[in-house]
């Protein structure tokens, strides 16, 4: 009786101790709508975008300046991205008060280059959870009525012409903005490759390029680029921090403005079941945060 009375008091207390790291392990990233404190924001775009049946999903980026000493090669103002995707139930996004602000402010990220640096160690499985905190004259809002991807980016200013290739590896937290585009079938027609290559002593993995993301497109006028990856652990049926889109549009010194994701339910109903696996959201407009203070 006694050792099943200690047992159940230990199965107790590792509950709670798990609710209480759940609790802990949401973050936020806080944004001032005002002159901003933090010396390392440089900027961020909120946009609207939307899909062919008009379903729509804003998208919130907020770009750092964390470490960059010498000039930007194409004259891109950040070298860290925060990307968050908010889809509004009823295709109206809001923002409300905040009121339990000390458990905000407890939970804000205040070292992003820890957080840079524990993004780029992770591997192909992780467990991060970033909402966005709005602060405007004195007050914090959230958005509310909407669920909240995010995902963020080391902007990599790096010359690369082949493809990288990293057995069993995962670099989904980083864009090099100076790669040589590749479509998706010139990957495949490399990952063919490495399966029959028996040339060296050690046998290649064959998924050695996936979890990664590739240039697709360059668009030298608007100083865009259009990234994808083959995120195949998003196919199980759920989205998480880091995997909820395949392409995104990146335009240097504005953030991502277009994008794809892998319709899953129940984010995407019955009338996409005919529709391609990749949904594309197009931008519409760049939405001011403060007009959507109450």
């Amino acid at each position: 009786m006694k050792l099943g009375y200690i047992i159940f008091l230990l199965i107790m207390l590792s509950t709670f101790q798990l609710l209480a790291q759940n609790d802990n392990s949401q973050k936020y990233i806080l944004v001032s709508l005002d002159s901003s404190k933090i010396k390392s924001l440089v900027g961020y775009s909120f946009c609207k975008t939307q899909d062919k049946f008009n379903k729509q999903i804003y998208v919130f980026s907020i770009r750092y300046n964390l470490q960059r000493i010498t000039k930007s090669k194409i004259d891109s103002d950040a070298d860290f991205m925060f990307v968050f995707y908010i889809i509004p139930k009823g295709n109206k996004v809001k923002l409300t008060i905040i009121s339990n602000i000390d458990t905000i402010l407890n939970n804000a990220v205040k070292d992003i280059v820890n957080v840079k640096n524990e993004l780029l160690q992770a591997g192909s499985i992780d467990d991060f959870n970033f909402k966005p905190v709005l602060s405007h004259k004195g007050q914090l809002f959230g958005f509310v009525n909407a669920d909240i991807f995010g995902q963020a980016f080391n902007l990599k200013e790096e010359v690369q012409y082949f493809p990288e290739y990293k057995p069993l590896s995962s670099n989904r937290y980083e864009l090099n903005l100076l790669k040589k585009p590749y479509i998706e079938e010139d990957i495949k027609s490399l990952q063919k490759k490495v399966i029959s290559d028996t040339s060296g002593f050690f046998h290649f993995d064959y998924d050695g390029f996936d979890g990664k993301w590739n240039i697709k497109a360059v668009n030298k006028v608007e100083k865009s680029i259009v990234f994808w990856i083959n995120l195949v652990r998003v196919a199980t049926g759920t989205y998480s921090f880091g995997r909820f889109v395949t392409e995104v549009r990146f335009k240097i010194n504005i953030g991502i403005t277009d994008f794809k994701v892998i319709r899953l339910f129940p984010f995407f109903d019955e009338k996409y079941n005919r529709e391609p696996e990749l949904v594309q959201f197009n931008f519409k407009q760049f939405v001011d945060l403060k007009t959507l203070i109450n």
